[in-house]
């Protein structure tokens, strides 16, 4: 056998099986979790998280935290399945929490699932822009009560981001997105009995989005 054929084959399958490792979803199996390296994370089931601000261990924030300085694209997919927290004081998906105010140099999406009983359901802030943000396909069930304003997206500091195909149900804020760039698109989003629906310090993109005021 030709040695230089065999060490070609060899090499071709070592590059084949690390980009099948670098491509495979990634498991979420248990609450809270850091993300700190690029990938496509998928739910297996419905989840629930007990963690509170004030009851944060390390740089934990949330159900679900997603730092910014990772180098390569993130993909949190809740595949249909629930994310469930334990009511004021707490957070579904944070992005930039646990990294430093950096910006983010890759895209970063939240999709396909419910987030329900955090007071904020995704928290995006850093000191620095962030950009290239996706939530889709997202129902945001998020606690309101006089001592939990609940937020279903907190945008702070973010610009070119996407909310889209998303429900916001009764809650304080159903966006809230001030100190950005803009640029940020709001399209085909749901607003259910929310105090205030979009609350926008900036300039948006807003396309085929429906309202409805808080019920009586």
């Amino acid at each position: 056998m030709n040695p230089n054929k065999t060490l070609l084959t060899t090499a071709f399958a070592l590059i084949i099986s690390a980009l099948s490792a670098y491509s495979a979803d990634i498991k979420i199996s248990l609450l809270p979790l850091n993300i700190t390296a690029p990938g496509t994370y998928v739910l297996t089931g419905n989840l629930t998280s007990s963690l509170t601000r004030t009851s944060t261990a390390g740089s934990s924030a949330g159900a679900i935290n997603i730092s910014t300085a990772i180098e390569g694209p993130v993909v949190v997919d809740l595949k249909g399945f629930t994310i469930m927290g334990p009511g004021s004081n707490s957070f579904g998906v944070t992005i930039g929490y646990i990294s430093s105010g950096m910006s983010n140099a890759h895209p970063i999406t939240i999709r396909n699932g419910t987030i329900r009983n955090f007071q904020y359901g995704v928290f995006a802030s850093t000191l620095t822009p962030l950009s290239n943000i996706t939530v889709n396909d997202v129902v945001f069930d998020i606690i309101s009560t006089g001592a939990a304003v609940g937020q279903g997206v907190n945008f702070f500091n973010v610009e070119s981001s996407t909310i889209s195909n998303c429900a916001f149900n009764e809650a304080t804020y159903g966006i809230q997105d001030y100190a950005s760039g803009g640029g940020n698109l709001y399209d085909n989003d749901t607003f259910l009995h929310n105090v205030f629906p979009l609350v926008v310090e900036g300039s948006i993109l807003l396309k085929h989005c429906q309202f409805e005021a808080p019920a009586n």
